[in-house]
């Protein structure tokens, strides 16, 4: 079991602690997850992109929640808010493609540095580094390998 998965055991059972919690809190993210892919789309929509970056995050932590309260019953609409977030960063977001630009450089310079290590050297908040370097992962623009409490970072051709 990951670590993330041990900590979405152990938020469940805590919640699971208060009699009727767990049904209301899950029908509360779902429904809250269908409303911030909504909003996400209308800010994205609009060329909000900081605020559809805000909405696709939440819509995916939402169908998250849901998806593990209702043990794995929703795990279709967490793909589907997932593949929203990942198109919108690949497809849509300039803060991830100036951001892969950068990262992209540096590795180059850098290959095998460690992520913990190259936020100083972007433009862009850790929190959107952090961002841009887990899609740009899962696009295959980069290369994040687990080393220690960071990645090591690589560029693919």
């Amino acid at each position: 079991m990951t670590p993330e998965e041990k900590g979405q055991q152990t938020w469940k059972q805590n919640i699971e602690k208060i009699a009727g919690l767990s049904d209301t809190l899950k029908d509360d993210r779902l429904a809250n997850g269908i409303i911030a892919l909504d909003n996400a789309n209308a800010f994205k929509s609009r060329g909000d992109f900081d605020s559809a970056r805000q909405a696709y995050w939440q819509a995916e932590e939402c169908f998250r929640q849901a998806n593990t309260l209702a043990n794995g019953a929703f795990l279709e609409g967490l793909k589907y808010a997932h593949s929203c977030y990942l198109d919108f960063a690949i497809n849509t977001d300039p803060v991830f493609k100036q951001c892969m630009t950068e990262v992209r450089d540096v590795i180059a310079k850098t290959p095998g540095i460690l992520q913990s290590d190259i936020y100083t050297s972007l433009s862009v908040s850790k929190e959107n580094a952090g961002y841009s370097l887990r899609f740009g992962d899962e696009a295959g623009l980069i290369k994040r390998t687990k080393k220690g409490r960071s990645y090591q970072l690589w560029n693919n051709p």
